[in-house]
């Protein structure tokens, strides 16, 4: 059974019929007509003529046909409303749902001007984007249920579900920390050695070298030296529980961008805020790149209406990237912070562009 026979039958149940003169491939349209009599004025409930309301369901499984775009969608939606209208039903009410397991292809329909709903089959979840309902004829709550508890058919793409940028980060950051080991000699699981603190030295951040000496690579290469073992798998471990979410939610060209970008900003007004105050340690790690994945994509998911089942991602990410920088003993709050606050607008910029919010 397909995807849309599967929605025909929960539509079905729902008292609605699918529409045989409007069929095109892997697009279904359904059906339901209420009738009631309504008085002519509201003052007078004798003479009372016959009102036709009509609810239309345009199904579109994006899965089995790619070629399905937002003109698609749209010209099906003008061709019911002519259809009803020809018909005599003035009130027509419509909703589009669109099956999909990759929703950074429903970002190129979410300003097409019409109430449409995303049924995620990947996150097993519906995605509204702004100004989408949140019901559509009192089934919403019901449909939610039927694709949560896997009523469709997941068409599995391994290479697409691998996070490939989060895995090439950690493994960078995996091997940076390997050769500090074999070129030290020595192995740091917890706190801070004087062989390590050496060995980072050359690529951390601090204040006097990258504004005085303007050795500002430092501001880049910081972000891929940890000081201990502790504190490179805290970040690792949070950068996977982020990762695999954000290359999914804001694609990899953008994750890279934003990590990337945040990170670099951070360690700038941290390594600043510290030469400010002749404050000349040496800080490293990923965790000002991560705070920013954080925020921008805890924007990006709170604007598609997906924060339920990822909060406590966020938490224990962010709880793992405390304790990693707790473990050197020198937490790098304003980098945090910076991290965070950058990601944040990232996210409202990214929102923006993709016309999210």
């Amino acid at each position: 059974m397909s995807n849309i026979e599967k929605l025909a039958t929960f539509l079905k149940e729902k008292n609605y019929k699918m529409v045989g003169d409007i069929m095109y491939d892997s697009i279904r349209v359904f059906l339901r007509i209420d009738e009631y009599y309504s008085p002519e004025n509201m003052y007078d409930n004798t003479n009372k003529t016959m009102k036709k309301t009509a609810y239309a369901v345009v199904v579109a499984d994006w899965n089995s046909n790619k070629r399905i775009n937002r003109l698609t969608i749209k010209r099906i939606n003008q061709m019911v409303t002519g259809y009803l209208k020809s018909a005599g039903i003035e009130e027509v009410k419509k909703i589009s749902l669109v099956i999909c397991d990759d929703i950074e292809m429903a970002k190129e329909f979410a300003s097409v001007g019409m109430d449409i709903w995303f049924l995620d089959i990947r996150a097993k979840d519906i995605v509204l984007f702004e100004d989408m309902p949140e019901d559509f004829d009192d089934f919403g709550k019901e449909l939610k249920e039927f694709v949560k508890n896997g009523g469709f058919d997941k068409h599995i793409d391994f290479k697409k579900d691998i996070p490939y940028v989060t895995i090439s980060l950690c493994v960078i950051n995996t091997l940076i920390f390997l050769f500090m080991i074999i070129k030290t000699g020595s192995f740091n699981a917890v706190g801070v050695n004087n062989e390590f603190l050496y060995m980072a030295s050359k690529w951390a951040v601090n204040g006097k070298y990258v504004f005085k000496n303007a050795e500002f690579y430092r501001l880049f290469t910081a972000m891929f030296v940890h000081y201990s073992l502790t504190h490179l798998t805290g970040n690792m471990f949070s950068l996977i529980l982020l990762g695999n979410k954000a290359e999914k939610t804001i694609g990899r060209l953008n994750f890279i961008m934003i990590y990337l970008t945040t990170g670099i900003i951070a360690n700038a007004l941290s390594g600043y805020y510290n030469y400010s105050l002749n404050n000349y340690t040496f800080s490293a790690g990923a965790s000002g790149a991560i705070y920013g994945i954080l925020g921008t994509v805890m924007v990006v998911l709170m604007y598609k209406r997906q924060r339920k089942g990822t909060i406590s991602n966020f938490f224990l990410a962010a709880l793992l990237l405390i304790m990693a920088g707790s473990s050197t003993g020198n937490v790098d709050n304003i980098a945090h912070m910076v991290g965070l606050v950058t990601g944040i607008i990232g996210g409202i910029v990214f929102g923006k562009k993709e016309k999210i919010i």
